[in-house]
């Protein structure tokens, strides 16, 4: 067992059996850590109290501030063993200015985790 982070994006009109949308997988990260802390204090709306195996909607406001972070921490993370708590690493950065450009285009995201 582990940590297993994804990015869906929602399928326009196909539907599961319980009614929510059908999603497709677009990025994924096995145990990134950092990647998973930030989205639990940046990510998560105050209502969330376990993330685990939940749908978290992506938004550009939300991409943007990690893009930020990880942009305005890159030089840091190139001189110290500590690379933004792991944002930087396993193409981070490169998945998540694809979501910003998919979310320009209308498609929605989800960000998704299993512990």
């Amino acid at each position: 067992m582990g940590l297993d982070q994804y990015i869906f994006r929602e399928i326009e009109n196909e539907y599961e059996e319980d009614g929510r949308s059908k999603v497709e997988e677009i990025h994924y990260w096995r145990k990134n850590h950092g990647l998973n802390d930030w989205a639990c204090e940046h990510f998560c709306s105050e209502d969330i109290f376990d993330f685990n195996c939940e749908r978290i909607p992506l938004y550009g406001f939300m991409i943007d501030k990690l893009l930020y972070h990880i942009i305005n921490n890159l030089d840091q993370a190139n001189r110290e063993e500590d690379d933004c708590y792991g944002l930087i690493s396993e193409g981070v950065l490169e998945a998540f200015k694809d979501c910003r450009k998919r979310i320009d285009k209308g498609e929605i995201l989800y960000y998704y985790a299993w512990w």
